[in-house]
């Protein structure tokens, strides 16, 4: 019977002895990012509290559905916009975009392709249309700020069905004891430590994780 990879747990880069580095550099900032909007009120409370968990999370990029007739970048108040900026161009977490879309790239060539064809051309099509990263296929991004990022289970349902969404995990917890990766549809919790990257079709797999002990994020 013919073996089907659909979920890849690509770990870290090999040859990159300072990921541990960028990873600890990426959580500051989104920590930083965190607090920072919270004291000017720049989260209200469907960004704080939703149908994924009780956690700041911020989706920034190009986005299909909910009511939207045609792609589009996702709506950033005023007061959310600097915050934003200060996430896309920190150097960390443009590396771990990197790493996702490599990792992608090298798994699913062919779906890699398919998606890089379509994104040109919908991009050719409406220059208003603005990425986050130069270096990933990835034309959005959600930014789980935490402080505890426990997510429950659910799909992303307006990502593709048959696409694959880059996971990474960041922070401070002890993977041996919390934080596991949930894929409910398939019977698996698995240990997912901070740095480690991983692909997943979030529109059809449900997914989400364990919660972590108290004072980790």
């Amino acid at each position: 019977m013919p073996q089907r990879a659909i979920v890849v747990f690509a770990g870290v880069p090999h040859k990159d002895g300072g990921w541990q580095v960028v990873a600890e550099e990426a959580a500051k900032t989104l920590a930083s990012v965190r607090d920072e909007g919270v004291a000017l009120g720049a989260f209200p409370v469907d960004v704080r509290s939703h149908r994924r968990g009780e956690f700041v999370a911020l989706p920034v990029g190009v986005s299909h559905g909910n009511g939207r007739t045609q792609p589009g970048n996702l709506f950033q108040p005023p007061e959310r916009k600097p915050l934003v900026e200060r996430l896309l161009s920190d150097k960390s977490i443009q590396r771990i975009a990197g790493f996702q879309s490599s990792v992608f790239s090298y798994y699913a060539p062919k779906l890699y392709a398919h998606f890089s064809y379509r994104l040109l051309r919908l991009f050719d099509h409406d220059p208003t249309l603005k990425g986050n990263f130069n270096n990933s296929i990835f034309p959005a991004t959600s930014f789980n700020l935490g402080p505890r990022t426990v997510s429950l289970a659910h799909t992303d349902a307006s990502n593709v069905g048959y696409g694959l969404c880059a996971l990474v995990s960041l922070g401070n917890f002890d993977s041996t004891k919390g934080g596991h990766l949930v894929l409910f549809d398939l019977g698996l919790m698995i240990r997912f430590p901070p740095s480690t990257v991983a692909l997943l079709p979030s529109g059809i797999l449900r997914h989400g994780n364990t919660t972590i002990q108290p004072g980790e994020e």
